[in-house]
C-alpha cells in the first residue's frame, strides 16, 4: 500500500479530498501572498518607504483583515521590503567666516614612508540618547593608525587640541613641543 494511501485511510480521508487540500491550500496562500505583497509594497511606496511593519500591517488589514503580523513580517522578510530610516543630519562645518584657511602642505601627496611625519585629522559625530558625541581623531599616514583621540560634547578648539596631545604623549615625535601654543 502506498504511503498517501496509509495516511488517507489513517485519518479517514479519500485520496482526491487529501490531494485537493494539498494542491488547493498552497496555491490559494501563495496566492493571497501575492496580494498581500503587492498592497504591503504600495503602502511602502506611496509612504516613500518609511512606513514601519504596523503601519504597513494596517494598510493590509484594510484588503486582508485575517493577514497576521508574522505573515506580512514574513512576506516583508521576503522580499526585502525594509524600512529606510532617515540619517540624522548635524551640521559640522561652518564656511561662512573670515578667519584664516591653513595652506594644503600636503598638496595631496600621501605616500609617506616614515611614521609620525605627516598626522591628519578629522572630528566625526555619533547621535546618543544623551545627545551629539564628537570624536576627533589623529591619524598616521604612513601607518594608517588612529595614533590620538579625545571625545566631548563640543566642537571646540579644546576638543582637537586633547586629541593632538593624546597622540604627542603617546608617540613623542621628534621636533614637538610638549606644551601647545594656544
Amino acid at each position: 500500500m502506498h504511503s498517501v494511501e496509509k495516511m488517507c485511510k489513517l485519518f479517514h480521508v479519500s485520496r482526491s479530498g487529501y490531494y485537493n487540500w494539498k494542491n488547493d491550500s498552497k496555491c490559494k496562500r501563495k496566492l493571497e501572498n501575492e496580494k498581500i505583497l503587492k498592497v504591503a509594497q504600495n503602502s511602502h511606496d506611496q509612504n516613500k518607504g518609511i512606513y514601519e511593519l504596523d503601519k504597513m500591517l494596517s494598510d493590509v488589514r484594510e484588503k486582508f483583515p485575517h493577514c497576521s503580523r508574522k505573515r506580512l513580517y514574513n512576506i516583508q522578510k521576503h522580499n526585502k521590503l525594509y524600512l529606510i530610516r532617515k540619517r540624522k543630519f548635524k551640521a559640522t562645518t561652518y564656511s561662512n567666516h573670515n578667519l584664516p584657511v591653513a595652506n594644503n602642505l600636503l598638496n595631496q601627496n600621501f605616500n609617506i614612508n616614515k611614521p609620525n611625519t605627516v598626522w591628519v585629522t578629522d572630528i566625526s559625530y555619533i547621535s546618543t540618547r544623551e545627545g551629539w558625541l564628537y570624536l576627533a581623531a589623529v591619524k598616521d599616514i604612513c601607518t594608517k593608525e588612529i595614533v590620538g583621540w579625545a571625545t566631548a560634547d563640543n566642537m571646540k578648539t579644546s576638543l582637537c587640541i586633547k586629541a593632538l596631545d593624546n597622540a604627542i604623549k603617546l608617540f613623542k615625535p621628534a621636533g614637538w613641543r610638549t606644551h601647545t601654543p594656544f
